[in-house]
């Protein structure tokens, strides 16, 4: 990246508390879970599992913060971070 190009930000999806979801994440922005999900995330950016949420299924991210449940493997992180 040249020093004058626009720096971009990583957009972050966001699943609430509120949801249950099955299925794929992939992509190259931040997650952050308060909910449910079950199956594989795949991000270039950031991970953050918040209190009392859930994921089911393998990890990898740039960066990887727990403070709910994960039940999987973490196969990718520059970073994990446990709270």
């Amino acid at each position: 990246e040249s020093p004058t190009a626009p720096r971009t930000e990583l957009k972050e999806s966001f699943i609430s508390a509120e949801l249950t979801l099955e299925g794929k994440i992939e992509g190259n922005g931040n997650v952050r879970v308060a909910g449910r999900f079950k199956g594989d995330v795949n991000v270039q950016g950031d991970l953050t599992i918040e209190k009392g949420a859930q994921i089911s299924g393998q990890v990898s991210a740039k960066n990887v913060i727990v403070e709910g449940t994960l039940e999987g493997n973490i196969t990718r992180a520059e970073r994990v971070e446990l709270r």
